[in-house]
């Protein structure tokens, strides 16, 4: 293994919709040490701490070009999660349940959507490490839902993007369709696939309270479900169980509120009317969010925090911001008022300025509605 103390940050971008994260930076001198796929884990240390904590692991995303002279070397370098690699070929690939699977696509009761995630990142990519089939795989880790929708066929079209077509056919997000879940990877290259944090049936605890005293410098509002043509009244569900089978839903139930009908009744699957329902109430609570808060905050809150891991895509954090005054002598200050309320991290940056030994941290974080 090779280190080096030349490698200069210039931002690390985390992005829960993108699916991981995303760095770029300066290498100076150790430019033959960088090759396409390589394998670059990050160590360092907030200004309390006296040892270093690894940040972040992932992979050069190309080799670069450099240039030198007499007096060293130089190349711009991108750094990411799995995701960001996963840019090949998908073959179209259909899979169905059978109680006697005679090869790989026919899965053995009970199959699930996961099931065909996890085929998929398994036997169609050679990103998910085994000893003996795929020694050369750089994911180690991860964490997959498997009490996901059951269905007896799938088929899941090719496509010129890996990573895209496992967001857009089986995942979905939170609005797109499939079964409303994200895959992604965090900051040490660990996989995810699971509903949003706020859809999850045990959503993950706050990681701890954000204050007036974190923030940095500005503080943005992004006001959800306010503009008239965005204020949703009701979300109405057609979901897919089978070739015979469809499940209808609406929330709420009983009588529209105010505002538009958000309609979703294409490329939706789901195995039963109660799933459909909660379905349905999940898109609803999400369209209503209040918030969404983006916060300049320290960057050593983001990486490294209380204990050592920080922020990461997904995590929860709880946000306490007693307003309305922020200024004791003139009065001023925004009518926000926020009592341990959860937020979720969908976005987070680090940008570095070298000269001024400087950086900037902001957290993008959506509400549990």
């Amino acid at each position: 293994m090779d280190y080096t103390n030349n490698i200069i940050i210039k931002s690390i971008q985390g992005d829960l919709r993108q699916g991981g994260t995303l760095i770029t930076a300066t290498i100076y001198g150790d430019t033959d040490l960088i090759s396409f796929g390589q394998n670059i884990r990050l160590l360092g240390r907030a200004d309390t701490d006296t040892g270093y904590q690894e940040f972040f692991n992932g992979h050069v995303l190309e080799t670069p070009d450099f240039h030198f002279d007499a007096f060293g070397s130089q190349a711009e370098i991108r750094i990411g999660t799995a995701n960001y690699l996963m840019t090949g070929r998908l073959q179209d690939v259909a899979f169905t349940e059978q109680g006697s699977p005679a090869n790989d696509h026919q899965i053995a009761p009970t199959m699930r959507i996961s099931s065909c995630f996890s085929h998929i990142i398994n036997r169609h990519c050679n990103f998910v490490f085994d000893a003996t089939e795929t020694p050369d795989g750089i994911i180690f880790e991860t964490s997959i839902d498997t009490t996901d929708t059951a269905l007896a066929r799938m088929n899941i079209s090719k496509s010129n993007n890996f990573w895209s077509a496992i967001q857009n056919q089986l995942a979905g997000g939170e609005e797109g369709g499939v079964q409303f879940y994200r895959a992604w990877f965090n900051r040490k290259n660990k996989l995810f696939y699971q509903p949003p944090p706020a859809f999850q049936t045990s959503p993950p605890t706050a990681k701890g309270t954000l204050t007036k005293e974190h923030i940095r410098g500005r503080a943005r509002v992004q006001v959800r479900n306010a503009k008239t043509e965005d204020i949703t009244g009701q979300v109405q569900i057609v979901a897919v169980a089978s070739a015979n089978t469809v499940y209808e839903s609406a929330y709420p139930a009983l009588q529209p509120g105010d505002g538009r009908i958000v309609i979703k009744d294409s490329g939706i699957w789901a195995d039963s009317q109660a799933r459909t329902d909660t379905l349905a109430q999940n898109v609803y609570d999400w369209l209503t969010r209040p918030y969404t808060l983006i916060l300049e905050v320290d960057p050593g809150l983001i990486l490294f925090g209380d204990d050592g891991n920080g922020l990461d895509l997904g995590d929860a954090v709880s946000v306490t911001y007693d307003g309305p005054t922020e200024d004791t002598a003139t009065g001023a200050g925004v009518h926000l008022n926020l009592s341990a309320a959860k937020y979720y991290v969908y976005k987070y940056q680090v940008v570095y300025d070298v000269q001024r030994r400087t950086a900037r941290g902001t957290l993008e974080l959506e509400a549990d509605n």
